[in-house]
Formats: C-alpha cells, structure tokens, sequence
C-alpha cells in the first residue's frame, strides 16, 4: 500500500509540474508578441479627430497604441479597404459596419480607451489602404475618421 501512495504522489507532483511549465509558456508567448513587433505606431485620438489623420506605417506586425487624450471614450477601429472614409454607410449615428463589410472592407481590430488612458495591441497588416473610425454613437459623424497606409 505504501508503494502506490508513493506512486500517487511522484503523478500528482509529475502533473503539477507540467501544468506550471504550460503556464509559464502561454506568459511567455504573449509578451514575445510585443516584442516581435517590426514597426510601431502612435495614434492619438481627441475629441472627434485622430492624429496623424493620415498615418503610415511599414507592413508586418505592427504595434499600434491608441492614446486617448480627449475628454470622451474613443475607440480606434481599423478596417482594411478602398473606400473614402469620409463617406462612409451610417445607420443612425454609427457607421454601419455590416454594410462596410459587405462592400469587402475587413475588419482588422479595435482599441478603446477612457479619457487620460491609452491601448495597445499588436496587429499583423499587410501592405495596403486602411481606415481608421471612431464608431462611438455620434463621434464618426463628428469627423473622427482617417486613413492609414501600410507600405
């Protein structure tokens, strides 16, 4: 009986391990996201602009930081496509992103941020046109839209 306590006991300690070293690789895989970042890029997103308006950046991953420095909530959402952002579908006061899309733009993400906070998240962009809104009821309207050109 005392050899399969001892048995038991080296398994629940085999396990415990492993279960340590898997979490300490997921750690590790998302802070070697930023850090692999080839390019970075600041947005600051006042009340009803973005700056740069027209923002450029390199293809591949990029780090992409939304700095909120208005006195609102605003969101960056970044879509790939041709279209003008200045015209683009409204249904009521939100751009009406089911109906952008169905014109083949894709959504490449979002960041929000309070007022004083920022967001980063790292995406991967291919060379190409984009659009950057702010879809917070009323704030596109407003004119807090812009474009970004990945090269």
């Amino acid at each position: 009986m005392t050899l399969d306590i001892r048995v038991v006991g080296a398994s629940v300690l085999v396990a415990a391990a492993l279960l340590g070293v898997g979490a300490a690789c997921g750690g590790d895989d998302e802070e070697s996201s930023d850090a692999t970042a080839s390019a970075s890029l600041s947005i600051q997103m006042d009340d009803y602009s973005f700056d740069p308006m027209d923002a450029t950046t390199e293809a591949g991953s990029v780090s992409i930081t939304a700095d909120n420095v208005g006195t609102e909530e605003h969101e960056l959402e970044i879509f790939e496509t041709d279209a003008d952002p200045s015209s683009l579908p409204v249904s009521g006061d939100e751009v009406d992103t089911e109906a952008l899309e169905d014109t083949g733009a894709e959504e490449i993400g979002e960041l929000e941020a309070e007022p004083g906070e920022s967001e980063t998240k790292v995406f991967d962009l291919a060379a190409g046109r984009y659009i950057m809104i702010c879809n917070v009821p009323g704030h596109y309207e407003e004119g807090m839209w812009g474009t970004l050109t990945v090269e």
